[in-house]
């Protein structure tokens, strides 16, 4: 059995309790359970929930349900805390396990080419990168997506994302553990929680050092969401089971 990625790499994935079956556990089914796919790396889903947490778990602002791979975060579930809660995962993460890296990704992913942990991570190794993932320019505008998409969970129109530097989505990336240091520092926390979309924010207050040394490979070539996914699967246009 290939455990290379167990010191080094921890898989962060964010989820939710209202689509635990749909998502969730067809992700866990799909491919965490298979060390063909993972080679030995741990993996946590982060859920908003403070239902089984007691008063030291509150401070902290997350539980660690090592069993069950989750990490339950003190914050809201809703759409608009994904960076409280994104950055609430990478500090329960960084306080507890050691690891080089942490690859971020969604629920809503599955994965398509069976090789991509073990091929990222061997850049990674070669490469020490801060900051990888689907790289490009994002200049500074209106966010215009998220207010469209998102209406009905409240995002704004007049939310300001880019400035010019590296940023990549959150379908799946990468970041060093120095990066995640700095970004769970408090002052940085403090301002990272307080922002409305997740990959932004955690583009945003990387030190310049770090988010310029970046590695890139197409996620979307690696990855797909979920209902597309099932698509392919019903229509049996392509064998996307690894079986």
């Amino acid at each position: 059995m290939d455990n290379s990625l167990k010191d080094d790499f921890i898989l962060m994935i964010l989820s939710c309790r209202k689509y635990k079956t749909e998502r969730r556990d067809g992700q866990i089914k799909q491919f965490l359970q298979n060390n063909d796919i993972m080679n030995g790396m741990r993996y946590f889903h982060v859920v908003g929930d403070t239902r089984n947490m007691n008063n030291n778990d509150k401070k902290k602002g997350y539980k660690i349900d090592e069993i069950n791979n989750i990490i339950y975060t003190n914050t809201k579930d809703d759409y608009l805390s994904l960076p409280h809660k994104t950055i609430m995962g990478f500090k329960a993460l960084f306080e507890n396990y050691s690891f080089k890296y942490i690859f971020k990704s969604d629920d809503d992913q599955r994965v398509i080419v069976p090789s991509l942990f073990i091929d990222i991570s061997k850049h990674l190794l070669t490469k020490n990168p801060d900051y990888a993932g689907n790289m490009y320019i994002l200049p500074k505008k209106i966010e215009t997506y998220q207010p469209v998409a998102h209406a009905a969970d409240g995002f704004p129109n007049n939310y300001i994302v880019g400035d010019g530097k590296p940023f990549t989505n959150g379908r799946l990336y990468a970041l060093s553990r120095r990066n995640i240091e700095d970004l769970t520092s408090k002052e940085k926390f403090d301002l990272i929680k307080k922002e409305l979309s997740e990959d932004w924010a955690i583009a945003k207050y990387q030190k310049d050092e770090y988010r310029m040394n970046i590695l890139t490979f197409r996620s979307l070539q690696l990855m797909m969401d979920y209902d597309k996914y099932n698509d392919y699967i019903k229509k049996k246009l392509i064998n996307l089971s690894f079986n």
